[in-house]
């Protein structure tokens, strides 16, 4: 538990998860005194294979608790990565950030995401969707999108809908995704 600001705390539980113990850990921050909670989770990569399933799982049963004011999954490797991945990977260190201490990077980051929940909780939605589409790699592009339950669309990645939700232009019209892997070079290089 760190201090950040005079109103912001910061739980740092990041080390290794399962889904037990992050089960447990998020039971734990739901019952923490809070007027808002804002819940920022890491990746189960050592799950290989099943940790998309556990993923998806734990997503829904954090959706299910009216605990969280928002939930965010980010994946940042910041001395090292995998390297038998299917997919590249890289970490800060590679790319010549230099020696890096994982908490530094955890607490700029909380900073600089707070920024943008205050506006969200300010502004709403859209400056936020705007802003991510000025930056989004791959708008007009073909994408391939893995679901949850094992299929795969391809299409052409038309940007984001009014609540956040991907865009995919299919030869069936145009789909709307919250949730899923989505690739961009797999699709374009068939």
């Amino acid at each position: 538990v760190k201090p950040i600001t005079e109103d912001i705390v910061l739980i740092d539980d990041t080390y290794n998860a399962n889904p037990p113990a992050f089960k447990a850990s998020l039971e734990a921050f739901a019952a923490f005194p809070a007027e808002r909670r804002l819940l920022v989770c890491g990746d189960m990569l050592e799950l290989g294979e099943e940790s998309a399933r556990y993923h998806l799982e734990l997503g829904r049963w954090i959706a299910r608790q009216d605990a969280f004011c928002a939930v965010v999954g980010v994946g940042i490797h910041v001395a090292s990565c995998p390297r038998d991945t299917a997919f590249p990977a890289t970490s800060l260190a590679d790319t010549g950030a230099g020696a890096v201490e994982a908490a530094t990077v955890l607490e700029a980051f909380c900073r600089q995401f707070l920024t943008w929940v205050n506006r969200w909780l300010d502004e709403g939605f859209p400056p936020l969707r705007q802003a991510w589409l000025v930056r989004a790699k791959g708008v007009g592009a073909p994408i391939e999108v893995r679901l949850g339950d094992g299929s795969t669309l391809e299409g052409v990645f038309e940007g984001l809908d009014e609540g956040g939700a991907l865009l995919l232009k299919t030869a069936d019209g145009v789909r709307s995704i919250d949730h899923g892997d989505v690739f961009f070079a797999a699709a374009a290089d068939r």
